[in-house]
């Protein structure tokens, strides 16, 4: 489960990623402790909801892709 919010970046950092969920019920307290979290580190940001996915237990590579927006200067 991982919190959607336009303004928290570093989900893990705040409390806005929970992983072995294997139930509904893992899933209802995950997602409760996951917005108190985000209340105590964030509590400003807007909370768009969560997206659930399986996770992936066997895999051969880490991609981390970074980017940044800088102002577009005329030639």
């Amino acid at each position: 489960m991982k919190i959607q919010s336009p303004d928290i970046s570093h989900k893990s950092d705040v409390g806005g990623v929970q992983l072995g969920l294997k139930s509904a019920d893992d899933v209802r307290k995950a997602f409760q402790e996951m917005m108190d979290a985000i209340k105590t580190h964030c509590p400003e940001a807007r909370i768009e909801g969560v997206t659930i996915q399986k996770m992936v237990t066997v895999y051969d590579y880490e991609l981390i892709i970074g980017s940044k927006k800088t102002r577009r200067w005329d030639r």
